[in-house]
């Protein structure tokens, strides 16, 4: 699955979640909506990558200085949003554990966000860094400790 489908299911989904104010943060001018996204992106591969070992999405998360980015999302935001495209998800587990993800996340504002993401450690190790494409896969261990409340609540139905 391509992270472009998940991105396209949270902004079916979810639609008044992802504004287009514009923020500035550490230095950079962005799309509010733009960032929330990317931090959803981030999460949810993290979260499913502790859940099963295995990645959410096959595109690579790079270590941005907002926390990790899938680029072509990043890239494509306004053309995402504006095209009203549709998913191409059909899985019923995917949506549900989707689902699940924005309801966590919801009442989070993009600080808090960006603060989930700066705590993965695999991000911090590649910011900065020439090379900025994370290795999420190899970090599933951690990532177990790292989202246990969130994996609780979902596997509770709080969210």
């Amino acid at each position: 699955m391509r992270a472009r489908d998940v991105a396209l299911y949270f902004l079916q989904t979810e639609p008044d979640l992802f504004s287009d104010n514009i923020i500035k943060m550490n230095g950079h001018d962005m799309y509010e909506g733009n960032l929330r996204l990317n931090k959803y992106l981030h999460i949810a591969q993290n979260v499913h990558l502790a859940m099963t070992g295995e990645n959410l999405f096959d595109d690579s998360l790079h270590a941005y200085d907002n926390g990790g980015v899938v680029p072509d999302v990043q890239k494509n935001y306004s053309l995402l949003k504006k095209a009203r495209l549709q998913s191409n998800l059909t899985d019923s587990g995917t949506k549900e554990f989707l689902d699940k993800i924005a309801n966590t996340l919801r009442n989070a504002d993009v600080y808090e966000l960006v603060d989930i993401s700066h705590q993965d450690r695999e991000w911090g190790i590649r910011n900065n860094t020439d090379n900025q494409k994370m290795d999420s896969l190899s970090r599933a261990s951690e990532y177990r400790e790292q989202y246990k409340d969130i994996i609780k609540m979902m596997e509770l139905g709080i969210c």
